[in-house]
């Protein structure tokens, strides 16, 4: 089933990926009959650490353990950036661009297709999230 090499974390991931049966159920609902997610996530993240802004298609986050700070642009406000999201947060983030909110443990998160945004870990944080496509 395994390999004996396998650390005891990638044994937990291996034999759990894709079976949050209740976060499946949840992707499921509520959305497009034409829509499918894919991209599965597993996500840990130190304090000071996240993603700068980019856009896509809408995500599902779930965090966890943590805390995160989250910054969410209107489609024509979207920006992408390459830049450390700190970097960025400090140099180009002018307060009042974006919709603001911390996740906690056991929040979820809905992006929906095409709004810009960028998360910074508050805290050490472990979440998951699945990308739509179509």
């Amino acid at each position: 089933d395994s390999d004996p090499k396998d650390s005891d974390l990638v044994k937990f991931l291996k034999k759990s990926s894709g079976r949050f049966l209740w976060y499946e159920n949840m992707l499921r609902q509520d959305v497009r009959a034409d829509a499918r997610y894919n991209n599965f996530q597993f996500m840990i993240s130190p304090d000071g650490v996240g993603a700068s802004p980019p856009f896509h298609n809408s995500a599902l986050n779930v965090l966890m353990f943590g805390r995160k700070t989250w910054f969410l642009f209107e489609p024509s406000q979207a920006v992408h950036s390459t830049k450390h999201v700190l970097a960025w947060h400090r140099d180009d983030y002018q307060q009042g661009d974006a919709y603001e909110c911390v996740q906690q443990a056991g929040d979820i998160i809905f992006v929906p297709d095409m709004w810009g945004h960028a998360v910074i870990s508050d805290a050490f944080s472990v979440g998951m999230a699945h990308l739509y496509n179509g």
